[in-house]
């Protein structure tokens, strides 16, 4: 019995094909570069494992989470870095890395979404109707709003 290749690694089969004798079929398992290109320096940098499992376990029920940072490439790399975090699971709902503040009332979407929006829209945020939202403040590691249940 062949062990399972690792990624990018060939195994070599030998096979008996009726009339054409015997033979080797090569596989190659492909490399899983998923997560090759993915910076997860900064999203362990901003959130403890304790947040950041309580942030997966949101996305993974399908929840409504808002990043508040004070940078745009914080919203950036954060966001992206936590979609990949689901792996091999994908995120298939709404994502907006930075939201612009002149569309904010899009947090009102009753649909799951991970949506990042700088500090300095938090004033406009706390303004609105919004309920069951996970919000987290990267730049303090803390929870502004929070459904509990995770």
């Amino acid at each position: 019995e062949a062990p399972f290749p690792a990624p990018g690694r060939t195994i070599t089969v030998k096979s008996y094909l009726p009339g054409a004798g015997d033979g080797s079929i090569e596989l190659c398992r492909p490399l899983d570069s998923r997560l090759e290109h993915v910076d997860f320096e900064c999203l362990f940098k901003c959130l403890s494992v304790c947040h950041l499992i309580r942030v997966c376990a949101s996305l993974l029920l399908e929840r409504r989470v808002i990043f508040v940072a004070n940078s745009l490439s914080t919203l950036s790399k954060c966001g992206h870095a936590v979609v990949a975090t689901l792996y091999p699971f994908t995120w298939q709902h709404t994502y907006i890395p930075v939201l612009p503040a002149s569309m904010i009332d899009i947090v009102c979407s009753p649909t799951p979404f991970l949506i990042g929006i700088l500090s300095c829209s938090l004033p406009q945020l706390q303004d609105l109707p919004i309920e069951e939202v996970l919000i987290v403040d990267l730049c303090a590691d803390k929870f502004l709003q929070e459904v509990s249940d995770e």
